[in-house]
């Protein structure tokens, strides 16, 4: 703990400040009375983001550490909330602090000049626009753990998410899908994720990138993917996918590669797969697809060059050799081993 709000030679370790009461609750104890101030008036200029009838200012809670820890870090604020930092700052950072209390930031890889006082825009793995804006955030195999926060939907102006080989558990908070809208590249592979994906997707307007594999995501896939009219690249391999291909998905037209690879997808390859003209990559491999044949509209694909849709209960028929002549492009062609 530090002995006085004025003193940042190192970054308060709040993980180390929880510990247990005399009831066994972990809390927070001995906050100096210029942390408890300034935390009260961050609270008054944060309060839209804050759960409804405040934090208990000792709870090891992740979101009241976040605040906790800005208490110490940020430069006094007066009494008509105006501090060193404007507001859209101020929410900037209690956003990412809460991302790192949320996903465990004192286990990861690299934390370097996270917290600290100088600019967010320094903190490791984040990228701002030059007004000062996070627009990306690069946290791939840096070891988070813990949830996704929904804090992470005050970052408005973020156009890259990459979270991906991690140890993140539970679901993507539906806050994120209403309200970033300029997100352009969504990356998650590789945790512990638990969910669905929500209809709200198709909120995610500006995305052109999506990549959710090695998560349990179950559910089917919902319709609302239609109106994600730039999309290019969809990947959500080794998931638990059931349900069916949504016709909807016709509407990507923009899509370069398509891979749903091991899920239980089953029916019919929807004959709006023929409106992908610029899809160079799909890949179905392992799911339950079939019996029905392939429709010919897939023959429309000149543009692919890797076709797997092997490990289907398709029939021996279902292949149209007959139209393969129209994938000039195709290099890779893979349809063996179909389950009977």
């Amino acid at each position: 703990m530090h002995e006085s709000c004025s003193d940042y030679r190192r970054i308060p370790d709040m993980w180390i400040q929880c510990q247990a009461n005399v009831f066994g609750e972990p809390t927070i104890g001995d906050i100096p009375s210029c942390q408890k101030q300034q935390y009260e008036a961050l609270s008054l200029v944060l309060a839209e983001y804050l759960p409804e009838g405040g934090l208990v200012m000792d709870s090891c809670n992740p979101t009241n550490m976040a605040l906790l820890s800005m208490a110490e870090t940020t430069e006094s604020i007066d009494d008509a909330h105006h501090g060193v930092l404007p507001t859209g700052d101020l929410k900037e950072r209690f956003s990412l602090t809460c991302i790192y209390f949320a996903t465990r930031g004192n286990q990861w890889a690299d934390s370097s000049q996270w917290l600290s006082k100088g600019s967010h825009c320094a903190w490791y793995g984040l990228t701002c626009d030059g007004r000062g804006q996070v627009v990306g955030i690069d946290l791939e195999l840096n070891k988070l753990g813990g949830t996704i926060p929904s804090e992470l939907a005050i970052l408005t102006h973020l156009k890259r998410l990459d979270i991906g080989s991690g140890n993140l558990e539970g679901s993507i908070p539906v806050e994120l899908y209403n309200t970033l809208t300029n997100l352009e590249a969504l990356f998650a592979r590789s945790n512990r994720l638990e969910t669905e994906i929500s209809t709200g997707v198709g909120g995610l307007q500006s995305l052109t990138e999506l990549d959710l594999s090695y998560n349990n995501i179950r559910g089917a896939l919902p319709s609302e993917f239609g109106l994600l009219l730039d999309l290019k690249f969809i990947r959500c391999d080794n998931c638990q996918l059931a349900g069916t291909l949504p016709t909807e998905i016709g509407e990507c037209t923009k899509l370069e590669e398509l891979s749903f690879r091991t899920n239980f997808i089953a029916g019919i390859i929807p004959t709006e797969i023929g409106h992908l003209t610029r899809l160079q990559i799909l890949d179905l491999h392992t799911n339950s697809l079939g019996p029905e044949p392939i429709p010919t509209a897939l023959f429309r694909l000149t543009q692919l060059t890797y076709l797997n849709m092997a490990f289907n209960p398709f029939e021996a028929s279902a292949f149209p050799n007959e139209w393969l002549p129209n994938l000039t492009n195709l290099l890779t062609l893979d349809f063996a081993a179909q389950r009977s």
